[in-house]
């Protein structure tokens, strides 16, 4: 039998003249071998008297199949017949308290599209809410049309699974299930005329499928960086774990936070200053799999300059206000800390590429910033560029070079089983890559089709060490870095806000 930890898929609903008494068992069991989860017995004819014995056979049917059986409506016959679940309508909202006192099965009700009245139902410990009707519906052809968007707002405040109903079919339900995630999708029509058990198999499908498909939004350019990712995917193992990974490679910088917010990205790389420059309420971490040593990198020809206040030129990648003020105050604080003084008016970023080394050879640059020591440093030694990298080991601010695994509280609580095997099996690959150097060379040049040189089998040597093996989110790991960025400005969070990051359930 269902329970509430598992009110995920097709839920189907029956209908008198769908599902009529004499090929009522014959049609639900069709819908159960596709795969249905839930059934629920909707009979606004018979009295109760007249479908005891129904009830009774439907739920052993259910039950056979690991399928939750829901009475709709019959309060009374639900609680002296204790059936598995029970779902109530407007008509017996106004003794919901009373309801859920005598019933101990799994109570669903219908919210239509008031989320307040949803949070009300879940404070009085609903099991699971409806929202509807989604679509114009055949079966209730005057029930008011909701907003989808308000899907993505209950699902930001809501505990407890949603479940939509109302014109779903099989075009229309792949774009609701991917873009707003409802736990369940009730429908009627759309299973009873046609093939039964082949039309529910088409909804399963559509669940199984999107429940353990990762879509993960890079924050750059596709790189050395990601080759735990990269690990996963070319050798199976998230094939193997039964996860689907889609890895989004953007074409330039790219904050995607506003695609997580909205739905249409499961999980965000990035670094973890944006956890705060980037916050909303259900942005979580996952937890750091990679840190590196950043900073500006200064042409050693042009450190005479910086100590004498001269005014100086600093090529980067993403000139503006937030990174400037960074890189400025790395600069500020080095400077303090050296001895001599410097003026913001003398530092100028400009905004090129991540071609650093290159900028500063053959460009009018003194400087770079946004630089890495795995990329930026390698490649310094391999071309005997001089420099001086100052990074957070010669000026005293907390390290933000590091990437986080970002996703949402709806995420993770659609997604669970997905979301564990993610980062259980990239904590794998990165234990595997660091074992055989030559192997993850191999995997990032099979990959990304670029041609093996000796200056990318040095990044990738030097990366392979800075991967963590243990993924985990932690709420004191960035804590210096939060009051950097407080401390010039940049974000504030509450204290509340900041913990919920990090939070592992929902609350």
């Amino acid at each position: 039998m269902r329970t509430k930890e598992s009110l995920r898929g097709l839920y189907v609903i029956t209908d008198d003249t769908l599902t009529p008494k004499e090929s009522l068992f014959q049609s639900v069991e069709l819908a159960l071998k596709g795969g249905a989860k839930i059934v629920q017995l909707r009979d606004k004819h018979s009295n109760d008297e007249e479908i005891v014995e129904t009830i009774k056979a439907l739920q052993e049917l259910c039950h056979a199949y690991d399928a939750l059986f829901v009475l709709n409506d019959r309060v009374e016959l639900a609680i002296a017949l204790e059936c598995s679940g029970l779902h109530i309508g407007k008509s017996d909202h106004h003794r919901f308290a009373q309801i859920r006192q005598n019933f101990k099965g799994i109570l669903g009700v219908s919210c239509y599209g008031d989320v307040n009245l949803a949070q009300e139902m879940e404070a009085m410990r609903a099991d699971y809410v409806a929202f509807g009707s989604v679509f114009a519906s055949p079966t209730k052809p005057h029930a008011d049309i909701i907003d989808l968007a308000l899907l993505r707002h209950a699902k930001s405040l809501l505990n407890v699974p949603i479940c939509v109903i109302g014109g779903i079919t099989s075009d229309n339900a792949p774009d609701l299930v991917a873009h707003y995630k409802p736990d369940m999708v009730a429908v009627i029509s759309d299973i009873w005329n046609n093939e039964i058990q082949k039309q529910a198999q088409l909804y399963t499908n559509l669940y199984q499928g999107e429940q353990m498909r990762l879509r993960i939004a890079l924050e750059w350019f596709i790189n050395p960086d990601h080759l735990p990712f990269m690990a996963g995917i070319v050798s199976g193992a998230y094939e193997k774990a039964g996860i689907k990974v889609e890895l989004i490679e953007p074409k330039e910088h790219y904050d995607g936070f506003e695609d997580l917010k909205e739905g249409n990205i499961d999980i965000h790389i990035n670094e973890p200053l944006h956890l705060f420059e980037h916050h909303f309420e259900s942005l979580r971490s996952l937890g750091c799999f990679f840190e590196t040593q950043g900073g500006v990198m200064m042409c050693a020809s042009s450190i005479p300059k910086l100590h004498t206040n001269q005014p100086i030129r600093i090529t980067t990648p993403a000139a503006n206000e937030v990174t400037n003020k960074i890189g400025f105050e790395i600069l500020k604080r080095y400077a303090n800390q050296e001895g001599f003084a410097l003026d913001k008016a003398n530092v100028e970023f400009v905004q090129t590429d991540f071609y650093h080394i290159k900028n500063m050879q053959e460009g009018d640059f003194d400087g770079a910033w946004l630089c890495f020591y795995n990329f930026e440093v390698i490649e310094a030694q391999h071309k005997n560029f001089e420099h001086l990298f100052i990074s957070q080991e010669v000026s005293p601010y907390p390290n933000f070079s590091a990437l986080e695994i970002m996703t949402t509280q709806e995420v993770m609580h659609t997604k669970q089983e997905a979301i564990a095997a993610f980062v259980e099996t990239t904590a794998k690959m990165v234990n595997f890559l660091q074992k055989d150097p030559t192997m993850a060379q191999q995997i990032y040049y099979d990959y990304t089709g670029q041609t093996p040189d000796d200056l990318m089998d040095k990044i990738i040597i030097d990366t392979l060490p800075r991967f963590e093996t243990s993924i985990e989110a932690s709420p004191t790991r960035w804590q210096k870095l939060y009051a950097f960025l407080e401390e010039l400005e940049l974000v504030k969070l509450s204290s509340e806000s900041y913990r919920r990051i990090w939070l592992k359930k929902k609350e």
